[in-house]
């Protein structure tokens, strides 16, 4: 089972940079019951449901075309974690590509990243991962626009890029002028970037190889022990939904795994989420699947997740999201 999550740093340097380009951070608490937009926990397991609907509420806030570029072009490099240092000391900017299509999970499982060469292009794609929230156009170029920045300070020169496929339902004229690049839209993704084959592996100057080791190693552990703790959080929310989702108990759980209460939940902490959490995870996942499909009535949707009462359900719903599920179902930002 997937678990997408965005690293906390990432959502809290989003957070900062919203903040700093005039979006009232309060408001979007407000919308988003379950966020505290001022306050990110360290370690705290950031949902992408919720970061994009951080999105699209910052868009409807702001109204600016140029949102999403100019806070990827703005938010802090803290926010990649280790990723940053992986990145400005590859050796070449193939390496450094390669690199985020590796470790792009310790950062965001929103989004698919892949690379390959096509004639004398080097393409790199992203894609976002589907699910019941659409992916934000905004969060598209805004992680493009952090790949430029990063470029630039990386010494890779802007006229190595070919054109940048984004969403059409951006103002891509005014991108093109911004960005200072050919731009082309689309529909649908694939989005990214078509680099010129050639200077991919020139090295850059100012990489420290050492430092680069180092990092990747640290990576590589982190990839390791996220996807450990994956198998662990994939088996516990499936037995949740085997159970019943909300009649599911941690009791039953512990007898199917065949591990202790207090050994579930010590190992559940090492991954900054408890029984109740993942439980919770698991019923507003399937909630938002079944509301965005549109074809199965309220009173079965709370059935199905074990709501005794639809009245329950509905509260439930609204402390989740700060709307009734039929207030979501009619959202534009639903994968009807």
């Amino acid at each position: 089972m997937q678990h997408h999550l965005i690293a906390n740093t990432w959502v809290t340097s989003l957070l900062n940079q919203l903040g700093k380009a005039g979006i009232n951070l309060a408001a979007i608490s407000k919308r988003l019951p379950e966020l505290d937009a001022e306050q990110i926990r360290q370690g705290q397991r950031i949902d992408i449901n919720l970061v994009r609907q951080i999105w699209h509420i910052a868009e409807d806030l702001s109204q600016d075309p140029l949102l999403g570029f100019k806070i990827g072009r703005d938010i802090s490099l803290k926010g990649l974690g280790v990723l940053t240092p992986i990145l400005m000391h590859s050796p070449t900017p193939r390496h450094s590509l390669q690199n985020i299509v590796q470790y792009s999970n310790l950062i965001t499982d929103t989004i698919c990243f892949s690379m390959e060469e096509r004639g004398d292009l080097l393409v790199f794609e992203l894609t976002p991962r589907k699910g019941p929230i659409q992916e934000s156009a905004h969060h598209v170029v805004a992680v493009i626009a952090h790949m430029f920045s990063m470029s630039s300070q990386m010494g890779v020169r802007g006229n190595r890029i070919h054109k940048v496929i984004l969403p059409d339902s951006l103002n891509l004229e005014i991108l093109a002028k911004e960005m200072r690049q050919v731009v082309e839209g689309t529909g649908q993704a694939p989005y990214g970037i078509h680099f010129q084959l050639q200077g991919q592996d020139e090295i850059l100057a100012g990489a420290d190889n050492h430092l680069y080791q180092l990092n990747k190693a640290y990576a590589e552990e982190l990839v390791q022990k996220k996807k450990a703790g994956n198998d662990l959080l994939g088996s516990v929310k499936a037995l949740i939904i085997n159970q019943g989702y909300q009649r599911a108990n941690v009791d039953r759980v512990t007898d199917e795994l065949g591990i202790s209460k207090r050994s579930l939940q010590r190992l559940l902490s090492e991954e900054k989420t408890s029984f109740r959490s993942l439980k919770e995870e698991v019923i507003k996942d399937r909630a938002l699947l079944l509301i965005a499909h549109a074809e199965t009535p309220i009173e079965q949707i709370s059935l199905e997740l074990g709501y005794s009462e639809v009245s329950a359900f509905h509260r439930a719903f609204k402390g989740w999201f700060g709307v009734t599920p039929g207030e979501y179902a009619s959202n534009p930002a639903i994968q009807l």
